[in-house]
């Protein structure tokens, strides 16, 4: 299983949180086919959340 992708930008206070937009595809996902865009709001205590609804993110069981 390849590494997951990781991103690193500087930001301007360490302490706030950050906004991203990420593409989500899953176990059908297919090259060429469209993910689904999440705003996903990541604190800096290790918490994500969805910037729409606020709802606390969690990880699936792997």
């Amino acid at each position: 299983m390849a590494p997951p992708p990781e991103v690193s930008l500087p930001v301007a206070d360490a302490l706030d949180d950050v906004t991203v937009k990420v593409g989500v595809g899953g176990k059908e996902w297919t090259p060429g086919d469209a993910p689904t865009l999440r705003t996903v709001r990541l604190s800096p205590d290790g918490t994500a959340r969805d910037a729409d609804t606020g709802t606390r993110l969690t990880a699936p069981a792997l």
